[in-house]
Formats: C-alpha cells, structure tokens, sequence
C-alpha cells in the first residue's frame, strides 16, 4: 500500500483536472482513511465474559464504550426494520481504551477485547478512534424468545435461555404492518416503516399470541423484556390461511439407502396445532405424492 499511495499520489501532479486525477485521490485518501470496527456476537449471557474482536487502520488509541438504551422506545420512534444506533445516546455504562498498533505500511490490526461487565439490558458497543466510529447492538440476557407461525399470526414463548423455564412475567413489545408511508420527502418515496405497535402480557406458560389482520403485511419486529433481561426477534414474518396451515407434518422411511426393487417402508406423522397444542388428526384423508 505504501508503494500504490506514492503512485496515487502522483497521478493528480501529471494530470491535473482528470477523471483520473479524482479517482486516484480518492483512492489515496482511502489508503489513508481511519478505519475501526467490531466483529461481536450480539447476544452475551450475565455470566459470560463479553469477547469480540477489535479491528483498526491508521488508528492507535481506541475508546470503547457500552451506551444503555431502551429497545421499545427506539421501535417506536424509529419505525424500521434496522435501528439506526447512531441516534442513540446517553452516558455510557462502562467504557475502556484498546491500544492499537499504527502500522507504517496502513495495513489493518487486531485485538482481542474482553469487557468486565455483566449488567443485563440493550447497549451500543461504540468504538471511536479519531475520525473513525463503528456501532454494534450488544445484548446481555438470559431471556430467549420463541416463535411459531400460525394462521392467525405469532406464537411467542418467553424462556429462560439457561434452563428453558417459562417467564409468566415477561412482556412484549411488537412493531407490526410494516408498510411505505403515503407521504413523500424532496420527491423521494420514504423507507417503509412499521405502523402499528402494540404490548402483550404472558401468561403463566411465558406464552402470548399475536393476531395479524388479514390483509397486512407479513413483517414484524418482536421485543421481550423481563426485568431488565431483553431478547428480540426481528424480520419476523408470518403466513395466514387455514387452519390446515397449522397441520405438523414430519415423513421419515425405515431407512436412507434401498437396493433396486427393494420395498420401500414409510410412515407420516401429521398433529395440528391449536391453541399452543398439538392435537391428533382423526377421520380425513391426505393424498400423498412420491417423486424422484
């Protein structure tokens, strides 16, 4: 690299006014730019040391900080599919620098990174190194959420991740009908957005049920909390019908690999599920179609 910016660099010099010349210092400013960002596994429980892996160019010192923020509020507000984590701010809960080797020949460094923190909630790990900053959502809970397409809309399961327990006192948040607004900006279409929010109380099981409309949009962004214990399920995407479109359906035969004119044993196992239940199906006739 240090070999093509002195070559860049002289491209502007001999023909100045070019397409040439403005690709090439671009190019360099490229080479020279800051760069920082964090390779993180978005989910961490409270007993877990939080490893990721620190990534730098051009750059020495990096701060790092985790900045609390609330997930249902952010739904809200924002209305997207993505949160835009460069909106959130606040006092940080924790912070510390990394130390970053500055190479002379502008090649990128690593670290490994490990935070001595383990308050549950929703943060944004934020690394900033001079002109430089990369965001990421980091989550540090012991919640999962569960989901199962009905007909109707979601199932939803709110579990302890460790031992798979329900949570009765857990809550849910859902963005739903995710559609384009009918409004323009400086002649652009916006970006589509959810329209419709609403809150759920589990039950005793940790189990809640979302009813979608007929006729919306198949998108939703789920948030769980319990206490201060967060868990998400975004893109989450659902598919009416019957309730037929319940039906549970798992083929199997008795084994992988038949010589030629070998019988062939199979067996189905069909339930439909109703209510959160599986039930046996009785008394209807399935049709069956063989291929190869």
């Amino acid at each position: 690299l240090v070999t093509a910016l002195k070559e860049f660099l002289v491209v502007p010099e001999k023909w100045p006014g070019t397409n040439e010349a403005k690709s090439a210092r671009e190019t360099a400013d490229q080479i020279r730019r800051q760069e920082v960002g964090v390779e993180l596994t978005s989910a961490f429980l409270p007993d877990e040391p939080i490893r990721f892996v620190l990534r730098g160019r051009n750059v020495t010192d990096v701060a790092v900080s985790l900045v609390p923020f609330e997930p249902e509020q952010l739904l809200r507000s924002q209305r997207k599919q993505r949160f835009d984590l460069s909106l959130v701010s606040g006092s940080p809960a924790h912070k510390i620098t990394v130390a970053l080797e500055k190479r002379s020949d502008y090649t990128p460094t690593t670290a490994a990174v490990e935070l001595k923190f383990h308050e549950p909630g929703a943060y944004v790990l934020k690394a900033e190194a001079g002109s430089a900053t990369a965001r990421s959502l980091l989550l540090i809970s012991d919640i999962l959420l569960v989901s199962n397409s009905c007909s109707k809309g979601f199932e939803l399961w709110v579990v302890d991740a460790v031992t798979g327990r329900p949570c009765p006192d857990a809550t849910i948040a859902v963005g739903s009908e995710f559609r384009t607004p009918d409004r323009t900006i400086f002649n652009r279409n916006p970006e589509p957005e959810y329209s419709k929010f609403f809150d759920l109380k589990v039950d005793q099981d940790g189990f809640a049920e979302v009813n979608m409309a007929a006729n919306a949009d198949r998108n939703a962004m789920v948030i769980a909390r319990d206490g201060k214990h967060i868990a998400f399920l975004d893109n989450n995407y659902w598919y009416g019908g019957s309730e037929r479109a319940n039906a549970q359906l798992y083929v199997y035969t008795d084994r992988s690999v038949y010589r030629p004119k070998q019988k062939v044993y199979w067996r189905a196992i069909i339930r439909d599920r109703k209510d959160g239940e599986f039930q046996n199906v009785s008394g209807q006739v399935f049709h069956v179609i063989i291929s190869d």
